[in-house]
């Protein structure tokens, strides 16, 4: 495939076999998590009274932290589309819009913060409203802080939600015991970043994510297909995603229903379903980068037609894992 610049990756074995608990490599390579493809959306806060006066609001800087919260995720993970428009068929008939897009929106809203400290009273919201606490100077010291919030996962094309989960103020709770001036947040929302205030929202966020991660169990992991080259077929997701080469995974061309069929991106997306009750087409993958994979279309099972860009792709099969040589094994056996 000319054009394509694609790295082999070598896939990872298992880092160590535990022969007394007969623990096989391949049952830990089965354990493999495959993370969603995820869009990270805003995350809202209301305005609070700060200390010395005047009104805050971290919408703006929670909206930023959740992009960095997703790249640590052990569930989620963001991919850039900037590269896709070349490596997407330029005549296939599929709508731009459903081309390439993630599989899961993510997005949040703050209903309680809160802090205490060297002041009167405490400062933030809870569902109640403002607390308005009681200080003079903006620089003050604050000793606790906590954070709930609620988010949720929604599908990207029909906007559908797919979960809902959160965290609570209390189990958020984080000793801060810094002095922190409120002032700067009215100069720069990036000022939230280098307190300790951080700490909170990361906590409140990561907890959430996980909980939702649960709620997801009914949607089955999916990428998409980027490019049909006859007996080969580039997939939008990669090592990233938790895939290895030697991964088999079954093709889905997709059909959809717009509220105007003759303008499809700009109008609603009602519903989108697989074309049949069979995959399209069945495949293996070959070469697996961090964001990309190519495969190879399994020539032993029937393929109904060409895989469509967008078409949805999902696990059928993990690779077995590479065993052990008899060689390896003694050396194992020996430690």
């Amino acid at each position: 495939m000319k054009g394509f610049n694609f790295i082999k990756t070598a896939g990872l074995g298992c880092l160590a076999m535990s022969l007394m608990a007969n623990q096989s490599c391949e049952q830990a390579t089965n354990n493999r998590v495959l993370k969603y493809r995820s869009e990270p959306g805003l995350v809202q806060s209301q305005d609070f009274t700060a200390p010395g006066g005047g009104l805050i609001n971290l919408s703006k800087s929670l909206t930023e932290q959740i992009k960095q919260v997703i790249a640590t995720s052990q569930y989620f993970y963001i991919s850039t589309t900037a590269s896709s428009n070349s490596l997407a068929s330029a005549i296939d008939e599929v709508p731009v819009c459903v081309r390439d897009v993630p599989q899961v929106s993510l997005s949040g809203d703050v209903t309680h913060f809160e802090f205490a400290g060297s002041f009167e009273g405490k400062f933030g919201y809870t569902p109640d409203g403002d607390l308005s606490g009681t200080s003079v100077t903006a620089k003050v010291k604050v000793d606790v802080a906590q954070m709930g919030l609620v988010l949720s996962a929604t599908d990207p094309l029909t906007r559908q939600y797919l979960g809902v989960s959160s965290s609570t103020a209390n189990e958020t709770k984080t000793s801060v015991g810094a002095e922190i001036n409120f002032d700067n947040f009215k100069i720069d929302p990036n000022f939230y970043f280098s307190t300790p205030l951080q700490a909170v929202g990361a906590k409140a966020l990561g907890k959430a994510m996980d909980r939702l991660y649960s709620q997801l169990s009914q949607t089955p992991w999916e990428a998409q297909v980027l490019r049909d080259e006859d007996r080969f077929i580039i997939i939008n997701a990669g090592a990233r995603a938790g895939l290895k080469a030697g991964d088999i995974l079954t093709v889905h061309n997709q059909v959809y229903r717009w509220e105007n069929d003759l303008d499809p991106c700009n109008s609603r997306l009602l519903f989108k379903a697989d074309q049949r009750d069979v995959p399209t087409a069945v495949i293996k993958l070959k070469t697996v980068t961090d964001f990309y994979s190519i495969s190879e279309i399994d020539p032993e099972r029937p393929t109904f037609e060409a895989a469509r860009t967008g078409a949805v792709v999902r696990l059928k099969e993990y690779a077995p894992a590479p065993q052990p040589t008899q060689q390896g094994a003694q050396t194992l056996s020996q430690k």
